[in-house]
């Protein structure tokens, strides 16, 4: 499919994921053709974006068992050494 009846559908929002990619892929490289320059700064923010969003969520670390464990075990040890209200 031409880069320009990407665009056209585009702007009538009927792209999917996998042609939104390409059309900034198509943009973000050097040889745009000058009637196309205009369309340029658009799709290579939306790719800065998609590239910052990727970045942002990447997954996070859960900690290791061994940690988990000894959280677990103090806490307990704490409930259970910890003087109590009904001790006075």
């Amino acid at each position: 499919m031409k880069i320009e009846e990407l665009i056209d559908r585009y702007f009538e929002g009927q792209t999917s994921c996998e042609e939104e990619r390409e059309l900034r892929s198509f943009f973000t490289q050097e040889n745009v053709p000058e009637s196309l320059q205009v369309y340029r700064p658009l799709f290579v923010c939306l790719d800065q974006e998609a590239k910052a969003f990727r970045q942002e969520s990447a997954p996070v670390k859960k900690p290791s068992f061994r940690r988990r464990f000894i959280y677990t075990t103090g806490g307990i040890c704490h409930l259970y050494t910890s003087p109590s209200t009904r001790d006075s």
